[in-house]
Protein backbone atom coordinates (compact mmCIF):
# COMPACT_ATOMS: atom_id res chain seq x y z
CA UNK A 1 0.00 0.00 0.00
CA UNK A 2 1.65 3.46 -0.81
CA UNK A 3 1.65 5.69 1.99
CA UNK A 4 -0.14 9.27 1.67
CA UNK A 5 1.49 12.24 0.40
CA UNK A 6 1.73 15.05 2.60
CA UNK A 7 1.79 18.69 2.47
CA UNK A 8 2.90 20.82 5.05
CA UNK A 9 1.98 24.53 5.52
CA UNK A 10 3.91 26.02 8.53
CA UNK A 11 4.62 29.79 9.01
CA UNK A 12 7.90 28.76 10.66
CA UNK A 13 10.31 27.04 8.71
CA UNK A 14 11.77 24.93 11.78
CA UNK A 15 8.64 23.45 11.96
CA UNK A 16 8.09 22.90 8.30
CA UNK A 17 11.95 21.17 8.15
CA UNK A 18 11.33 19.28 11.30
CA UNK A 19 7.89 17.40 10.11
CA UNK A 20 9.52 16.72 6.53
CA UNK A 21 12.31 14.86 8.25
CA UNK A 22 10.12 12.87 10.49
CA UNK A 23 7.35 11.84 7.94
CA UNK A 24 10.16 11.01 5.39
CA UNK A 25 11.78 8.90 7.82
CA UNK A 26 8.44 7.24 8.34
CA UNK A 27 8.34 6.76 3.95
CA UNK A 28 5.43 9.88 3.23
CA UNK A 29 6.05 12.07 0.26
CA UNK A 30 6.52 15.65 1.87
CA UNK A 31 5.93 18.68 0.18
CA UNK A 32 7.10 21.72 2.19
CA UNK A 33 6.28 25.20 0.63
CA UNK A 34 7.28 28.66 1.71
CA UNK A 35 4.27 30.05 0.76
CA UNK A 36 1.00 30.33 -0.43
CA UNK A 37 1.88 30.37 -4.41
CA UNK A 38 3.87 27.48 -3.69
CA UNK A 39 1.17 25.57 -2.01
CA UNK A 40 -0.83 25.87 -4.84
CA UNK A 41 1.74 24.74 -7.14
CA UNK A 42 2.02 21.38 -5.61
CA UNK A 43 -1.55 21.15 -5.14
CA UNK A 44 -1.86 21.39 -9.31
CA UNK A 45 0.76 18.88 -9.59
CA UNK A 46 1.02 16.99 -7.20
CA UNK A 47 -1.78 14.33 -5.52
CA UNK A 48 -1.82 15.28 -2.17
CA UNK A 49 -3.85 13.47 0.01
CA UNK A 50 -2.85 15.16 3.38
CA UNK A 51 -2.50 18.95 4.77
CA UNK A 52 -1.03 19.37 7.83
CA UNK A 53 -1.70 23.00 8.17
CA UNK A 54 -0.72 25.60 11.24
CA UNK A 55 -3.19 28.06 12.96
CA UNK A 56 -1.78 30.60 10.82
CA UNK A 57 -3.11 29.09 7.38
CA UNK A 58 -5.98 28.43 9.34
CA UNK A 59 -7.15 31.87 9.85
CA UNK A 60 -5.18 34.20 8.22
CA UNK A 61 -5.07 33.04 4.58
CA UNK A 62 -7.99 31.89 1.97
CA UNK A 63 -5.62 28.46 1.09
CA UNK A 64 -7.21 26.05 2.93
CA UNK A 65 -10.82 27.53 2.27
CA UNK A 66 -9.47 26.78 -1.88
CA UNK A 67 -8.04 23.52 -0.92
CA UNK A 68 -11.60 22.14 0.65
CA UNK A 69 -13.26 23.56 -2.47
CA UNK A 70 -11.26 22.62 -5.03
CA UNK A 71 -9.25 18.94 -3.58
CA UNK A 72 -12.36 18.00 -1.50
CA UNK A 73 -10.59 14.89 -1.50
CA UNK A 74 -7.72 15.94 0.85
CA UNK A 75 -7.97 15.67 4.78
CA UNK A 76 -6.89 18.60 6.43
CA UNK A 77 -5.07 18.35 9.80
CA UNK A 78 -4.87 21.45 12.05
CA UNK A 79 -1.90 22.34 14.13
CA UNK A 80 -3.48 24.83 16.94
CA UNK A 81 -3.29 25.68 20.81
CA UNK A 82 -6.07 24.77 23.46
CA UNK A 83 -6.72 28.74 22.95
CA UNK A 84 -7.93 28.69 19.51
CA UNK A 85 -9.28 25.43 19.64
CA UNK A 86 -11.28 26.93 22.50
CA UNK A 87 -12.42 29.84 21.01
CA UNK A 88 -13.02 28.92 17.05
CA UNK A 89 -13.89 25.38 17.14
CA UNK A 90 -16.65 25.88 14.67
CA UNK A 91 -14.77 27.76 12.07
CA UNK A 92 -11.95 25.17 12.97
CA UNK A 93 -13.96 22.22 11.68
CA UNK A 94 -15.14 23.47 8.73
CA UNK A 95 -11.66 23.51 7.44
CA UNK A 96 -10.41 20.71 9.19
CA UNK A 97 -10.76 16.89 9.28
CA UNK A 98 -8.81 16.34 12.60
CA UNK A 99 -6.76 18.99 14.95
CA UNK A 100 -3.03 18.15 16.93
CA UNK A 101 -2.50 20.68 20.38
CA UNK A 102 0.28 21.92 20.38
CA UNK A 103 3.58 21.43 21.22
CA UNK A 104 3.12 18.80 18.42
CA UNK A 105 3.55 14.90 19.81
CA UNK A 106 4.85 13.20 16.77
CA UNK A 107 3.58 9.43 18.00
CA UNK A 108 -0.28 11.67 17.80
CA UNK A 109 0.49 13.16 14.61
CA UNK A 110 1.09 9.48 12.94
CA UNK A 111 -1.82 8.11 14.34
CA UNK A 112 -4.08 10.48 12.92
CA UNK A 113 -2.45 10.51 10.02
CA UNK A 114 -2.74 6.70 9.64
CA UNK A 115 -6.45 6.92 10.76
CA UNK A 116 -6.94 9.27 8.13
CA UNK A 117 -5.74 6.55 5.69
CA UNK A 118 -7.39 3.55 6.83
CA UNK A 119 -9.68 2.09 3.90
CA UNK A 120 -13.07 2.63 4.45
CA UNK A 121 -15.00 -0.95 5.52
Amino acid sequence: MQLPSILILDKEEAIRDSLQLLLQEEGYDCFVPKDDEGSKEYLNREKIDIVIACSQYIFKSTLLHEVKQEFPSAKVIAIISYLTYETCYLELMELADDCILEPIEFDELLGVIKKMTLPLA
